[in-house]
């Protein structure tokens, strides 16, 4: 039995929307800055297009190879003090790094900040974890997909305003206003959230083999890892390079900050609807049907970017690949959650999200300079070959009883 805030079937309620409030404040404090980041780059001494290519993947890789190292080893801290814990060590963290972004002074400051600020990740890692330990089984899919939409509102506000207020209030007020933004959301789970507590019973040990073991130990949970690495490391080729592409697409010769924040915020629209519907489908039907539908949609609409020309084609296709993309993620943990013991759900969660920042930090790295070697639309196309060996893998591999109904039973027993 876990010892969980409350006792009541509907406890987990509360916690998803104080969760879900805390996490779109926070995040669209993110999404504000998303796409005026390369161009922030630019007032730091980057001129020539191909540097700021080359140092806007290195800047995210610089938070994401922390990160890979860093949330494994918040998971166990969470399995062992609680998980509530590292949502507010993550809040507070990232709060005080972005608001050192808006005081450098210049790209090695940056990098040194954006590294730090990578060894405090993990903030919805947390909260999936602490929501994993109170809320029914057959209602994982559904809660996963509610927390995914928390960053995908804030995806669709964010921009929108980043694109108009950077103009007038300049980026230095903006990151510092987005620091100050995660020390608040901060302050509202530690008012608002009951802390959780490890299992009864279980003395959880700190280990650095553990992570590895939390994952190898299921093929299942192998076989997920192995998706969500294969599908999130690959998409993020080109993710911190997106405004550059959209500006080339609008082919104005000055950032088009407007038209670039509307193109993320459409993108944020479907994405919302997205895994509100679809992790809720899965929980009802099978989350294989869900996975490999949204996985090969995402490859076709890949291959769709790189053949666009105008910028409402590009709307319309970065609408759909939002729509199918945001059923993914709550497929995969679903099945992780499926075939995790509750003692260790969230040492197994946050491995697996570190694996797909691990892929994700290698592939952002190279980004620019794929980018300016081969182009944009080549780089799509390879996202696409990548996401269509991951639908292959998912539709042979994975049963189609993976269900809560079905798998109930066996979870219950690993416990």
């Amino acid at each position: 039995m876990s010892h969980t805030p409350g006792n009541s079937s509907n406890t987990w309620q509360r916690p998803l929307m104080v969760f879900w409030v805390t996490s779109f404040f926070a995040l669209m404090g993110g999404s504000v800055l998303g796409p005026i980041y390369p161009f922030f780059l630019s007032t730091l001494g980057l001129k020539d297009p191909a540097e700021v290519n080359r140092w806007t993947g290195y800047m995210w890789a610089a938070v994401l190879f922390p990160t890979v190292i860093s949330m494994p080893f918040w998971g166990m801290i969470g399995d062992k003090f609680g998980h509530k814990k590292m949502v507010m060590r993550a809040m507070f963290g990232a709060g005080a790094m972005v608001f050192l972004t808006g005081i450098v002074t210049n790209i090695h400051q940056l990098l040194a900040v954006r590294i730090v600020h990578g060894c405090f990740g993990g903030f919805l890692m947390a909260c999936q974890a602490y929501m994993s330990r109170i809320t029914p089984r057959e209602r994982v899919g559904h809660v996963f997909g509610v927390l995914q939409t928390a960053g995908l509102t804030a995806m669709t506000v964010g921009p929108v305003f980043g694109g108009v207020l950077v103009q007038y209030l300049g980026f230095t007020r903006m990151f510092i206003i987005t620091g100050i933004v995660h020390w608040i959301a901060g302050l509202a789970v530690f008012f608002l959230i009951e802390p959780d507590k490890p299992e009864l019973g279980i003395r959880t040990p700190i280990s650095f083999i553990k992570p590895l073991r939390s994952v190898l130990r299921s093929s299942k949970v192998r076989l997920m890892a192995g998706i969500r690495l294969l599908i999130d490391g690959t998409s993020a080729l080109f993710f911190p390079l997106l405004p550059l592409f959209i500006q080339q697409v609008i082919g104005s010769a000055t950032p088009d900050t407007t038209r670039i924040g509307f193109a993320y915020s459409v993108t944020g629209v479907a994405t919302v609807i997205g895994a509100a519907l679809i992790g809720r489908l899965g929980d009802r039907t099978n989350h294989k049907w869900t996975l490999t539908t949204c996985v090969l949609a995402c490859s076709l609409l890949y291959i769709a970017h790189g053949l666009l020309s105008t910028f409402p084609q590009l709307v319309v296709i970065r609408f759909l690949t939002g729509f199918f993309s945001a059923g993914i993620l709550p497929s995969v943990m679903a099945i992780v959650v499926m075939h995790t013991s509750s003692a260790e759900r969230g040492v197994t969660i946050a491995t697996v999200s570190s694996l797909c920042s691990l892929g994700a930090a290698f592939t952002t790295f190279f980004g620019g300079i794929l980018v300016n070697a081969v182009g944009f639309r080549w780089v799509f196309y390879g996202v696409s070959a990548s996401l269509f060996i991951a639908w292959i893998i998912s539709t042979v591999f994975i049963k189609r009883e993976e269900t809560f109904a079905h798998s109930a039973q066996q979870a219950a027993g690993q416990e």
